[in-house]
Formats: structure tokens, C-alpha cells, sequence
């Protein structure tokens, strides 16, 4: 069911979660209350509805003694969402300005690296939320750049990188695929396999990706060095330079894992996008062939199994969204229960620690729409 955004009222409960207009990412968790907050994100960013399965709960339907949530109810904090989306407005400039030959501003991209190092220190929890999230309004480049750049950064905050080290890693995410915009429409969504020459001249993006970053914007050669070596591969079968192992920086290895896991949890012209979590297995089918081990095993340790924000079906019939991983279990999450049997009203909005638990286990992961459909 659609709801007009301009109907919701300040401390209305909703008896289902109420999702964004794309029908994928949560907004409000069931029985949680509509704050002001809520409404001056839906209006900031202009979002005509919402989208439940459910109703406006009576006072006589709302669940007893059930407190009012702090701000893990949402799928990210609004302020965190907030921060995000005006990174991507500021990338938005960068890759607009670049389509139309004018001049792009180098504090522009600091501004943004600087904001996405700030918040992923701050909040690394609802970072990787907003990279699992889809922001359809957006160029599909600059979501993809800016989702990047966060995971990378998780990784390598987690290796306790030095500022300058860490700026260039998220600066280089930022640009990496900027040189995409020389390659052909007609090549990049084509759904059939590419020709040898079509292939060709989709590998020269990362060039033409990493002397924008040094010729335009006087990037260091790190940065540019990142970015062309984003599609190396461990066992040396990437490119440009089919470079292997440790001839590839340890940054770009970083990126390269990053850069995967974004492209396939992103819809693509010539196909669907996975669940985060099938794209997790993808990625590890590839260790010790495309990816480093060691960067794998950093990045299954920042983002787990079942990665922050994936909807996932308990055993008892529950459906909860992964609030943290743990990093001896990374099978068995931090969860936050959503949907409940109504046997089971009273653990509505617990966290529960999986690894804590003997009867109580993931049965699969979920597609975001399955909860959307889910029947009470």
C-alpha cells in the first residue's frame, strides 16, 4: 500500500515497517512512532510517498509497555543519511561538471573524502547501511563512487591507516570510475557479452579514470596509482599492467574488493542486483584468484557474513535486519527483530546477539521486497 508522504503525522505507528518509495529500504520500523525528524528528511528530499503493507495503528492496537526506540529504530540514522546524501550532491557537481567540460574543483572532492572519513569514523554502523541502501535518484556512478569510497574507508580505518594514507584511498574511490564517462553508452549497457575491441575500450576507463585524477586535479601519484590498479587481480590476470600479489598496492587491492561487492549488489542494465549477502559468497568464490586473501578476510571482518542492513529469517519466523557482525561469528550476527508472529509481540525491536543464542539461528538471507510482501 502507498502512503502520501504529505498524510504522515507526527507520533503515528505504523502495524507493518514503512518503506521508501523504491520498496527496498526501510524508513520506519513497525510500531515506532513518526517523529519531526522524519518528515523534514521526506521533504529535504523530496519523497512523494511511502510504501507498507500495513496500517495506521489505533491506540487500542499499539503494543504495551513498549518504549519509544532511540535512533537505531531506522535503517541509518537521519542525520548519517543526511551527511551522505550531500556528499553525493557534492560528487553529483564533480561528475556533471566533468560531462560538460567544465572546470571541476579539486576542494570539492576533499570536501567530500573528508566528510565520508568523519562519518565512517563516527558511525561505521550506519555507513555500511547506507551502502546496502539504493539511492535510485541519483547518477548510478556517483551512488556507486560514493558507496565505494565508504567501504573502502571502513577497511581502512579497520587496518588503522594514517590520515593521509586513508584520504587518498577514499579520494581515489571517489574518482575511480570517473573515466566510465569516456567509454560509450551503447558499450556499457550492452547486455551481451563485449567484443575484444568493446572490452578494450572499457579497460582504457582506468587510465583515462587515474590521469583525470593527476593531470585535472593534481592528485599525487598514489591516487592515481590506486585507480589505475583497481582492476588488477591477485593472480595477475586484471589489467592494465597485469600486475599480481604484492605488486599490486595493498590500497588498491582495498578498492578492487570494495568496487566488487558494490557492482554486484547495484542493479545493472543487463541485470538484477544480488542480496548483499549472496554477493559476500561471490566474493569469497574469488580468494586467492581475483581478490587477495588478506583483504577478504579485513573485509568479511568489517562487513560480515551477512552484512549491517541485510534482512534476514529467524528460525521462529521472525525477520530481523543485521545490526552488527561479530567477528568470531560471522554466521551469527547482531540482529534487530522487525516482524514478529504475533505469538512474539514482546521481542518487537530487541537486539539479539545470535551468538548468544542455542535455538535461535538465520534460516536464509532476504531481498528487501520479500519483507515488503511478507504477510502478518
Amino acid at each position: 500500500m502507498k502512503i502520501k508522504s504529505s498524510s504522515l503525522k507526527v507520533g503515528q505507528k505504523f502495524s507493518e515497517p514503512l518503506f521508501f518509495e523504491d520498496g527496498k529500504n526501510m524508513f520506519l520500523a513497525q510500531d515506532c512512532a513518526v517523529r519531526k525528524s522524519h518528515l523534514e528528511v521526506i521533504s529535504r528530499w523530496d519523497i512523494s510517498f511511502l510504501i507498507t503493507e500495513g496500517h495506521v495503528l489505533k491506540e487500542n492496537e499499539i503494543i504495551p509497555n513498549l518504549d519509544e526506540i532511540e535512533e537505531v529504530e531506522e535503517l541509518e540514522s537521519l542525520d548519517e543519511v543526511d551527511g551522505y546524501f550531500s556528499v553525493i550532491e557534492e560528487i553529483s557537481d564533480v561528475f556533471e561538471n566533468k560531462n560538460t567540460n567544465q572546470t571541476v574543483d579539486r576542494k570539492t572532492i576533499d570536501s567530500a573524502a573528508n566528510k565520508i572519513i568523519q562519518n565512517v569514523g563516527d558511525d561505521k554502523i550506519s555507513a555500511l547501511h547506507f551502502v546496502i541502501s539504493e539511492s535510485p535518484q541519483f547518477d548510478s556512478y556517483v551512488v556507486s563512487a560514493v558507496n565505494v569510497a565508504i567501504t573502502s574507508c571502513v577497511m581502512g580505518i579497520e587496518l588503522q591507516f594514517p590520515q593521509k594514507a586513508l584520504q587518498a584511498l577514499v579520494i581515489a574511490a571517489l574518482l575511480h570510475d570517473i573515466g566510465m564517462k569516456y567509454v560509450s553508452e551503447k558499450i556499457v549497457k550492452k547486455k551481451g557479452k563485449l567484443t575484444s575491441e568493446e572490452f578494450e575500450q572499457l579497460k582504457m576507463h582506468t587510465f583515462k579514470s587515474a590521469k583525470f585524477a593527476s593531470d585535472n586535479l593534481l592528485y599525487s601519484r598514489e591516487v592515481a596509482s590506486i585507480i589505475n590498479q583497481h582492476h588488477e587481480r591477485w593472480d595477475g590476470t586484471g589489467y592494465p599492467e597485469g600486475r599480481k600479489g604484492s605488486e599490486i598496492a595493498t590500497t588498491a587491492r582495498i578498492l578492487s574488493v570494495a568496487d566488487a561487492f558494490d557492482a554486484m549488489i547495484s542493479t545493472k542494465s543487463y541485470r538484477n542486483s544480488m542480496i548483499a549477502y549472496e554477493a559476500v559468497k561471490n566474493l569469497l568464490r574469488d580468494k586467492g584468484k581475483r581478490f587477495d586473501p588478506t583483504v577478504l578476510k579485513l573485509f568479511i571482518k568489517c562487513i560480515g557474513v551477512y552484512p549491517v542492513g541485510s534482512y534476514v529469517l529467524l528460525n521462529d519466523d521472525s525477520i530481523a535486519l543485521v545490526s552488527a557482525s561479530v567477528l568470531n561469528s560471522p554466521f551469527m550476527p547482531n540482529v534487530k527483530i522487525i516482524k514478529t508472529p504475533a505469538s512474539k509481540k514482546n521481542f518487537l525491536h530487541q537486539i539479539v546477539k545470535l551468538s548468544e543464542q542455542n535455538d535461535l539461528f538465520i534460516v536464509r538471507a532476504l531481498r528487501p521486497e520479500e519483507v515488503v510482501n511478507e504477510k502478518k
